[in-house]
């Protein structure tokens, strides 16, 4: 009977109950289409493959007795399930990052202007129109699954720690700050550490040494790691902790 009226329901035009062989029916075309379309797509990413994908499933979906508000909706659904299992690319993290400090700065009050190019030496330019003070903002972020802060035999407790490189150990510019982002893989909110480049480039340095120290017949590499550790940890080297550089907005040293 649940079937029948189902099935009667679907024949009305703006209904939205879906039957669960709808469902699959929908599942099933998605994967098809995604295979046909690769080939057409010619490379096309985002927003122009999701729009063409959409309108080739709508437009087939039709020949199956869906009303426009159920196409939307299980097109919407089957779309959004399949992105969830996609992982979130490097430079869609770092973008997320920039646009994330970039709208924290406009709330302080910051005329704030984001770089472009790929070979840019700073992500954001910094003007407090109070006191026309200059910055240059550097933007670091990662995605961040862990669920409880990380512990190291040589580095101790720390919060979180972004990837750098040796070029930072020289790195060091009055007017140049660090903002470390980290974002919560499940939760999706975003911390926020504003570090002066002396001390990033200090840390860089030393922890590279103290690691160096204790693996002395490892092979070298030109990573290195920027941690936030804890005010009452202790630490082998001087660590930045989450008490001095969370939200430091006023860039203060």
């Amino acid at each position: 009977m649940d079937a029948r009226r189902n099935e009667h329901l679907l024949s009305r035009p703006g209904q939205t109950l879906v039957g669960t062989r709808h469902a699959r029916t929908v599942e099933r075309l998605l994967i098809a289409f995604k295979q046909q379309c690769a080939q057409q797509f010619n490379g096309r990413e985002g927003e122009t493959a999701t729009l063409l994908l959409r309108c080739l499933l709508n437009s087939e979906l039709r020949g199956f007795g869906f009303a426009p508000r159920q196409l939307n909706r299980w097109v919407e659904y089957s779309m959004n399930a399949s992105k969830s299992k996609t992982r979130i690319s490097t430079n869609s993290v770092s973008l997320a990052g920039e646009f994330a400090a970039l709208s924290r700065l406009a709330l302080w009050g910051y005329d704030a202007n984001m770089t472009l190019g790929r070979t840019k030496n700073v992500d954001i330019l910094v003007s407090n129109p109070t006191t026309n003070q200059l910055y240059q903002l550097e933007v670091k972020t990662n995605l961040d699954s862990r669920k409880r802060p990380p512990v190291s035999k040589l580095f101790g407790r720390f919060l979180t720690d972004w990837m750098m490189n040796e070029k930072h150990e020289s790195i060091s510019r009055a007017n140049l700050w660090y903002c470390f982002v980290t974002i919560g893989l499940e939760s999706k909110i975003a911390r926020y550490f504003i570090v002066p480049s002396a001390i990033v480039a200090e840390y860089v340095y030393a922890e590279h040494r103290l690691w160096r120290d204790a693996k002395p017949t490892g092979k070298d590499t030109p990573m290195r790691l920027f941690r936030i550790g804890f005010k009452d940890e202790k630490y082998e080297i001087a660590t930045p902790t989450v008490e001095q550089y969370e939200d430091n907005w006023e860039f203060k040293r």
